[in-house]
């Protein structure tokens, strides 16, 4: 059994994927920026997604939870200490020995503010399926999103070739529990619960082992530019299956784009371009930029350092890889490689400045899905997922197209992330390597 957490992955030099980026900014720069009226998108304030779901009556009884099946729910949280700061659900599986994946995801209470979202599982006598509650942390005031996950299964010991000391394996009934973290202290968190139960396996002999640590993939997108703004949430995310986009936003939001059918043993590669900005007198860094990618079940499986990228006078680029997905990825020393397949999101952050007015700022965005399809795991179930009620699917797919969910998350997870822009002088900071002139 696997409780995701926030912590980071080890840093690695991140030179590979230069070249492939600097052709994709110097396009940027030879094509001319996207003006207001082309290609903009409004997004949401930076920090933010629109969270689906649906709303249900909370309960922070743990002798009188809300019952849920698959899908998603949403409520709100109170202040840590208060009534109100945990909430409790019931979960009832629907197929003996099935394995139950949960996320929750929130931007806290004011997404410029340090807070922390608790998720664990646990059996109907109140003893934890997993070691800890998953833990997601906001600290410095960076604009990201909380979320959480954890998995919880008979497959889970059968892997681990050990039974003794393994929770909730085989109960049909289970408890879920959200709360606001130590940090969440002031104001209402809004949250978004997702449940997915996946078919156990007939056999994992033959399956790919875990990924370890690797580089960052660029892209090979050989396409033309094609105007696409991106979307304020997960459910009206335009659909960015493979190509290069373009779009004009301003400083303090957060974009995000559709990538379905990221299959089994595919990696999702993405490149952000940055046209330069024109910045205040004696100010020679803007706001920071992140480039995120989010599993199906809305956690982050790649991303950029949220303090690792600035807007300037220079172009800038960003590159990030997640995959190929395996399902041992779940059992991985590393902190959050994907493990299902199914529709992934890219998030394009641009923060707000510390003074002045909003900026505008051009972009182009490069998305590739890289590599043959595998043949999915030995699932009991080939339609391997049970996304909501009567809805099963080979895949975890977004709300709207049979699924759901939304989250950026804390600090880099995995997938590598690399940041390169034009120029010399290299500094190596949380993963992520910054060339500037």
């Amino acid at each position: 059994m696997t409780t995701r957490r926030t912590t980071r992955a080890a840093v690695r030099p991140l030179l590979p994927a230069a070249a492939a980026l600097a052709a994709l900014v110097a396009l940027v720069g030879a094509g001319g920026a996207a003006g207001a009226d082309d290609g903009a998108g409004a997004g949401s304030p930076a920090g933010v997604v629109a969270l689906p779901g649906e709303d249900v009556e909370l309960s922070s009884d743990a002798d009188a939870p809300t019952p849920v099946t698959a899908g998603a729910w949403r409520g709100d949280l109170g202040p840590v200490e208060s009534d109100s700061g945990e909430v409790w659900f019931e979960y009832r599986r629907e197929t003996d020995d099935a394995t139950l994946l949960v996320s929750a995801v929130s931007p806290g209470a004011d997404p410029a503010r340090e807070d922390a979202l608790e998720l664990e599982v646990l059996d109907p006598a109140g003893d934890r399926c997993t070691t800890g509650a998953a833990t997601s942390t906001r600290i410095d005031g960076d604009p990201t999103l909380l979320a959480v996950e954890t998995v919880v299964g008979v497959q889970e010991a059968v892997l681990a070739e050990d039974e003794d000391g393994f929770e909730c394996l085989t109960e049909s009934r289970l408890l879920i529990r959200v709360a606001r973290g130590t940090n969440g202290e002031q104001g209402r968190a809004p949250f978004t619960l997702r449940v997915v139960e996946e078919s156990p396996l007939v056999s994992a002999d033959g399956l790919p082992g875990p990924l370890e640590l690797g580089e960052p993939e660029a892209p090979d997108v050989d396409a033309a530019r094609e105007d696409l703004p991106g979307g304020a949430g997960l459910e009206d995310a335009p659909e960015a299956a493979g190509g290069r986009y373009r779009g004009t936003t301003t400083t303090d939001r957060t974009l995000v784009y559709r990538v379905p059918d990221v299959g089994w043993g595919q990696t999702l590669r993405t490149a952000l371009a940055v046209e330069p900005v024109r910045l205040a007198d004696g100010v020679f860094l803007g706001p920071d930029v992140e480039l995120t990618v989010l599993s199906p079940m809305g956690t982050r499986v790649g991303a950029t350092d949220p303090d690792g990228a600035a807007l300037s006078d220079d172009r800038l680029g960003l590159v990030v890889s997640a995959g190929p997905v395996r399902y041992l990825n779940r059992r991985a020393d590393l902190d959050a490689p994907p493990y299902v397949p199914g529709d992934h999101y890219v998030l394009v952050t641009v923060e707000a400045p510390d003074e002045g007015p909003a900026l505008e700022v051009d972009y182009t965005l490069e998305v590739e899905v890289a590599g043959e399809e595998d043949e999915p795991p030995d699932f009991v179930d080939p339609d391997a997922y049970l996304l909501a009620d009567g809805d099963r699917q080979p895949v975890v797919r977004a709300v709207g197209a049979g699924g759901l969910l939304a989250g950026l998350g804390a600090p880099l997870r995995y997938g590598g992330a690399a940041l390169l822009a034009l120029g010399g002088l290299a500094a190596l900071t949380g993963g992520v390597r910054t060339l500037r002139a």
